[in-house]
Parts: C-alpha cells; structure tokens; sequence
C-alpha cells in the first residue's frame, strides 16, 4: 500500500452477535496488515473500552451500531489522533 492511509477497526460488537475470540481475531490481523504495511492505526475496541462500556455511556444505538454520540465520539478521537501524528 502507498499514500497517506489509515486503517481503523469498527465498534465493537455485543458479544451475543459476535464473541470475544471472534473480534480479538479480526482486531488482531487488522494491527498485523496495519503493522506489514507500515499504515497508521486506530484500535476502536482498545480506545472505547467494549460494547458494554459504549453501552453504559449510551453511544450504542443496537448490537452493531453506535449512535450520534459515537460517531461523533470516533470523529474527535481520530481527529486527535491524526493531530498527534503530524
């Protein structure tokens, strides 16, 4: 890959839709293509915490989708993120 390019995990899911292992397994070959490819990377499940936490803070709009404030949440973390990077 070349160019300027980050790659980002998703939310994370509710465990009943996705277990643990599975989101481990996907989050883990992302930072692995991320690292082999020299790209920047943001790790949402590592950076919020869980489902459960999303939950509690009330940015999950169902089992596999935030809400306005989690996106909006996500958008500030990646500005920041980026922001640090340059």
């Amino acid at each position: 890959m070349s160019g300027d390019c980050l790659l980002m995990t998703g939310m994370p899911s509710d465990f009943s839709l996705a277990t643990a292992d599975a989101q481990a397994q996907v989050v883990a070959v992302m930072a692995e293509l991320a690292a082999s490819n020299d790209l920047l990377f943001i790790n949402n499940h590592a950076r919020t915490g869980g489902w459960a936490a999303l939950n509690a803070l009330g940015e999950i709009f169902d089992g596999l989708h935030g809400n306005d404030l989690y996106y909006a949440d996500e958008a500030n973390a990646t500005r920041a993120f980026l922001m640090d990077y340059m």
